[in-house]
């Protein structure tokens, strides 16, 4: 077998498998700056391709057709396109092909390449992908779908994507998640409490191994803490973004923070929801903070801006607005 055909056929393994690149090769850096990065968490909204057979059993507008979803796709793009993130983490992506199809088409040329690796959300086949300018370490992204307990309740996290980074001298891994919804169903609270549980077992064990945090997505729950509540003050029912930012509760130099922290809190909304389904954006109360970014101490310390953008139509393109975290770094040196 030629050395060009089993190279194609590496590369046709690993895009079937999830991978995105293949392990082993050198990891490329495309930011164009390299003394900073930009960070970026949005929920999609049903990111499909519209190609046959389609995954999940949940219905929206542009299901079962390639042109609407097309169409959806190029929403998205602009959105990603105007924040200008070096890495994003998507929620709601139905599969790898869907997230090639979207930087094939719709990002060429900005230097991203896709990674998801599938989850154990059978029921609407969402997954959660990451689009980045620099490649993981190993070329490889994975699904953790370790189980958490909160009280009787086992439950793991079923959308999610870990990834592990060298920029410069720093060690960053990546935990993107999407827990389950309804933030005020009490059926859902220990779920979701589960889901917490799960995530710190995860991110503690990436602490133990030298890496500085960021876990961002949709926790589909709010934050009651003074320096991040959102600009109704949404109480949560859970502890669910108190257990994840402390980590390990009898080590304070562990806890996360909130990047809304760097927002002013009348600024604080990321998600739309139409309480009164009358089809129309009535705010304020219509909009809260479900979607949260949370970093090490000593990413925190790196911040240099924090935006919740809100250029697209919540209607039309996503009921979530993408929240951007801008940080300075070394600068990354590549051979």
């Amino acid at each position: 077998m030629g050395v060009s055909r089993t190279v194609v056929l590496l590369w046709l393994v690993l895009f079937l498998t999830g991978s995105g690149s293949p392990g082993g090769l050198q990891a490329e850096d495309r930011r164009l700056d390299r003394s900073r990065l930009t960070v970026m968490t949005f929920n999609t909204e049903f990111l499909w391709d519209g190609v046959p057979p389609e995954e999940g059993e949940a219905s929206f507008p542009h299901k079962g057709s390639r042109e609407k979803a097309e169409e959806h796709m190029r929403g998205i793009a602009e959105v990603i396109r105007r924040a200008n993130p070096d890495m994003v983490t998507l929620l709601e992506v139905e599969n790898l092909r869907a997230l090639h199809t979207l930087n094939e088409k719709f990002l060429r040329g900005l230097g991203y390449r896709p990674f998801l690796k599938k989850g154990r959300d059978w029921s609407t086949g969402q997954d959660a992908g990451l689009l980045t300018r620099i490649d993981p370490l190993d070329g490889v992204v994975v699904y953790d779908g370790r189980p958490g307990r909160s009280g009787t309740q086992t439950y793991r996290v079923t959308k999610n994507v870990v990834a592990k980074f060298a920029i410069g001298s720093s060690r960053i891994a990546l935990l993107g998640v999407h827990l389950r919804s309804q933030p005020t169903a009490p059926d859902r609270k220990l779920m979701r409490q589960a889901q917490a549980d799960a995530m710190v077992a995860i991110s503690t064990d990436l602490r133990r191994q030298g890496y500085s945090l960021i876990v961002m997505g949709d926790f589909n729950d709010f934050d009651a803490s003074p320096e991040a509540i959102d600009h109704i003050d949404s109480r949560p029912i859970t502890d669910v973004l108190a257990r994840v930012r402390a980590l390990d509760p009898a080590d304070p130099t562990d806890d996360l923070v909130n990047a809304a922290a760097f927002v002013p809190q009348r600024e604080r909304f990321t998600c739309f929801y139409d309480r009164n389904r009358n089809g129309r954006v009535d705010p304020p109360r219509e909009f809260n903070s479900i979607d949260h970014l949370l970093l090490s101490k000593e990413l925190a310390a790196k911040v240099e801006s924090v935006r919740i953008p809100r250029d697209h139509d919540t209607q039309k393109v996503s009921d979530h607005y993408p929240i951007v975290v801008r940080l300075r770094l070394p600068r990354c040196h590549h051979r």
